[in-house]
């Protein structure tokens, strides 16, 4: 039985919605979730979880890493960068964080 994988990514700007479809494009059988900030963003467990172009809290960022298999976190929003830097980051939990480009 294979682990299913979850891709959110941000739904409200085209630099998000493009990284939901090259999520698409290399996981095919990726279930892709569209998030937009202060929405409310369902459950996800035991699940690998990629994290695209969007944030939430960071607490609530750990809590979901902790709650899955893997959580792979790929952002270039300087805010979120710094949030991160005050958090200790769970052991499956993989950042790609960086400002010089687009998610």
């Amino acid at each position: 039985m294979s682990i299913r994988k979850v891709g959110i990514y941000h739904s409200r700007d085209l630099d998000g919605i493009t990284t939901g479809a090259i999520m698409k494009f290399k996981y095919p059988d990726i279930e892709l979730i569209g998030y937009d900030y202060g929405e409310p963003l369902r459950v996800i467990r035991d699940a690998e979880v990629i994290m695209a172009d969007v944030s939430l809290p960071m607490d609530q960022m750990i809590q979901m890493a902790k709650q899955n298999v893997s959580f792979l976190w790929i952002d270039h929003h300087i805010s979120a960068i710094n949030d991160f830097k005050r958090v200790q980051k769970p052991d499956n939990m993989e950042v790609v964080l960086n400002s010089d480009f687009a998610a």
